[in-house]
């Protein structure tokens, strides 16, 4: 063939492509125990390749069947890496909406409070407490939210609001027992 990745032509050598090891153990298409992030990778190979070659076909064996279909390994490795984008997405949530702090006392009532590691996320912004409400979930959850990062959506929609009788921009407030939290959900 002559060509410079000659030992790749008619074989599946996903694993090489992660590993760096293009001997002939390194080429081979065993990539069920990659993390999120290499088969992240690997997608980004393959998308590489269909952008700057042409299609011809697909080889048959692990991930595709003698007609081309995806096999059951290829939609666990698809699934795996959807759950993977998912988790990405909630780490990024949390680290741009870290938990608040929350002390309770039964005669006081709750005290919610952000500090520059608030929910364990450690960051250089302290943020204010703010209840926020994530579709599908039943639960409202208190959030630290830096104001200049609220998106212009979030301002105007009710998934996140301040706690009632406290002060915009004060970094802890003091909800009484008699707030009903229940209400603030319905009123979602």
């Amino acid at each position: 063939m002559g060509m410079a990745q000659e030992w790749l032509c008619g074989r599946d050598a996903s694993a090489a492509y992660m590993t760096g090891d293009f001997t002939e153990k390194g080429l081979t298409d065993d990539i069920e125990g990659f993390t999120g992030n290499q088969l992240i990778g690997i997608g980004e190979w393959v998308d590489f390749y269909k952008q700057n070659y042409k299609h011809i076909g697909y080889v048959s064996g692990k991930f595709y069947t003698n007609d081309g279909r995806p096999t059951k390994v290829l939609e666990r490795i698809n699934a795996k890496i959807t759950e993977f984008n998912k988790q990405q997405e909630m780490d990024k949530l949390r680290a741009s909406r870290p938990p608040c702090n929350i002390e309770t006392d039964h005669k006081a009532g709750t005290r919610v409070w952000c500090t520059q590691e608030s929910g364990g996320v450690l960051r250089n912004w302290v943020g204010v407490p703010r209840l926020m409400y994530r579709p599908g979930d039943s639960t409202l959850s208190c959030v630290c939210v830096q104001l200049s990062s609220l998106t212009e959506h979030e301002k105007r929609s009710s998934a996140i609001r301040s706690y009632p009788g406290c002060e915009p921009t004060s970094t802890s407030c003091q909800v009484p027992n008699s707030v009903n939290m229940d209400i603030l959900l319905q009123a979602s």
